[in-house]
């Protein structure tokens, strides 16, 4: 009930009656302090989930004033002056307005006359509502198989490329794990049959469109549809997205009909919303530069991290726990050329995009912020990207906004494997994981994740003591109880281990296929039952054989 009652209450702030002859615009307006609110930080469950309120527990994170909602007696006195108050945001301390302009000099005089208002700032004019899609269902009959290409459908070469595949089949899809999706629409999203088992899995667990201030996002654009299924979707044989299993709020922030700093703040409500019920992830594909209204226009110099309201909101949602994975934007073919806000703050993952070939597309934006961090943080296949369209076709499409969904997703599945974790441990993971670790640069930042050598780099695995002329190894020799095999391979192939003991005699013998560049751990899972003595592990490929001796001294 405590979400119903938050839902209830931004309803309200948009229940506003509107003067449709005239022309108006939206301010925001900013309070100097919270002082005598009637909100402590001792009793954080007035105004927060009590999810929200484990995360910080959880992970350490105090409770502080900007958790606290704007001073209801501050509003209060605005709400005399001006009674269309839109929304509020406890993060930035302020309102947000829809003020009549035949009015506004009345009305903003009155405004900045009270004691506790900073500033008022004009964000947005008037503008023209979307028209929502028809909504069309197109059914397919999925083919239930084991985790392969035919499983996957047509997500597998992107999914596999991170090693998505192997996260997925140790059995980390995003299960408990709750991630929001800002963007800009998701039409059709209640009738594509690839998200049918999250509705009926109860894994939708609330929408709300800050845009038009109801809970209906299932029109207006088609972005945020392709985006889900990229991150979500959920139907073998067909399509299966980076974290199936994940719990989903979906919000619209974006009117894709205009261009405005109105968004900003529209993407920081929601933010704060999805701090309130606990979301553990936010994935939004929207980047910001320029503007309708030129004079509101970002500069380089802005990409701080900052400087702009939504890179500032979006590291204040990360210092609130959330894990937030934005799109480097795509400028880089463009006069712009750099990332966009939010990606220039210092405290997101930001996700640039490489082709199938695992190579640096034109379009994507690159780094460094103009403060000189790497960025994009890292990379994924954002050029012939699969996801399902508004009408249940297959299609493939070019964007950051595509590769940042993925990344989310499978950090999302690698955030369950480690739950112990905070989002900076695994934001840590995934780039010391990538291609280029060891030398990032403005393109691909640290590179392509391997997602499955994130996942062994978490337990601290000694997965990460190979060297230039080490293979394979065995960890702990001697060992008392039951040991592991490393291997690193250099090519795409099919090896098979066998465990020998001393006498020669065949124990145990498996093969498995293994990706280039890739370290994995193997177990021989009946070693541990073995008497005491040397053994020899042969690891067969086409290539080559190695023989690695290891020694049990513990029955």
């Amino acid at each position: 009930m405590k979400y119903l009652l938050i839902i209830t209450t931004i309803v309200l702030f948009f229940s506003t009656s509107l003067e449709a002859q005239n022309t108006y615009t939206k301010y925001w307006l900013s309070f100097s302090d919270k002082h005598n609110t009637p909100y402590s930080v001792k009793n954080p469950s007035d105004y927060l989930s009590d999810k929200a309120i484990a995360r910080r527990h959880k992970h350490r994170i105090a409770i502080t004033t900007h958790d606290l909602p704007v001073n209801p007696q501050y509003l209060g006195a605005v709400k005399q002056i001006e009674k269309n108050v839109l929304r509020t945001s406890k993060w930035f301390n302020g309102v947000l307005l829809q003020i009549d302009d035949a009015k506004s000099n009345e009305v903003l005089l009155a405004l900045q006359s009270l004691p506790f208002v900073k500033r008022v700032v004009p964000v947005a004019k008037l503008g023209t509502a979307n028209q929502q899609n028809e909504h069309q269902s197109l059914k397919k009959q999925p083919g239930e198989t084991l985790n392969d290409a035919i499983y996957y459908g047509t997500a597998f070469h992107q999914v596999q490329m991170l090693n998505g595949d192997y996260l997925h089949a140790a059995g980390y899809t995003g299960e408990g794990l709750t991630c929001a999706i800002i963007d800009a629409g998701f039409t059709n999203v209640d009738e594509l049959s690839v998200f049918e088992r999250l509705f009926d899995n109860g894994q939708i667990l609330g929408t709300f469109d800050f845009v038009e201030g109801d809970a209906d996002v299932f029109g207006h654009n088609a972005h945020g549809t392709h985006v889900f299924t990229i991150m979500g979707a959920n139907e073998p044989g067909v399509y299966v997205g980076a974290a199936p299993d994940a719990n989903y709020w979906l919000f619209r922030t974006e009117d894709a009909a205009s261009e405005t700093l109105l968004e900003e703040y529209n993407w920081l409500a929601a933010a704060e919303f999805a701090d309130s019920v606990g979301v553990d992830l936010i994935n939004s594909s929207l980047g910001y530069s320029t503007f309708d209204n030129t004079s509101n226009n970002h500069s380089y110099a802005d990409m701080d991290g900052n400087t702009t309201v939504i890179s500032k909101a979006a590291d204040m949602a990360a210092s609130k726990g959330i894990l937030v994975v934005v799109s480097a934007g795509n400028q880089g073919n463009k006069p712009w050329h750099y990332v966009t806000a939010p990606a220039d703050a210092d405290s997101v993952l930001s996700v640039g995009a490489v082709d199938s070939l695992k190579q640096y597309v034109s379009f994507s934006s690159v780094g460094p912020s103009a403060d000189g961090q790497i960025k994009p943080n890292i990379v994924g296949q954002g050029h012939n990207t699969a996801y399902v369209g508004t009408d249940g076709n297959l299609k493939h499409g070019n964007g950051t906004s595509f590769s940042a969904p993925l990344i989310a997703g499978l950090a999302t599945c690698l955030w369950q494997a480690y739950p112990e974790k905070n989002n900076m441990d695994i934001i840590g993971l995934i780039e010391s994981s990538a291609s280029q670790a060891q030398n990032p640069d403005n393109h691909l930042g640290y590179g392509i994740p391997n997602f499955y050598t994130a996942m062994l780099q978490g337990n601290n695995d000694p997965i990460l003591n190979f060297d230039e002329e080490m293979v394979a190894f065995v960890y702990p020799n001697p060992f008392a109880n039951d040991a592991s095999i490393y291997y690193y391979a250099n090519l795409n192939e099919i090896i098979t281990l066998q465990l020998y003991d001393y006498t020669g005699r065949l124990l145990a013998s498996y093969a498995t296929e293994v990706r280039v560049d890739t370290p994995y751990k193997f177990d021989f899972p009946n070693w541990v039952k073995y008497p005491k003595g040397a053994y020899l592990i042969k690891i067969i490929s086409d290539q080559q054989q190695k023989n690695l001796k290891s020694i049990k001294v513990g029955n």
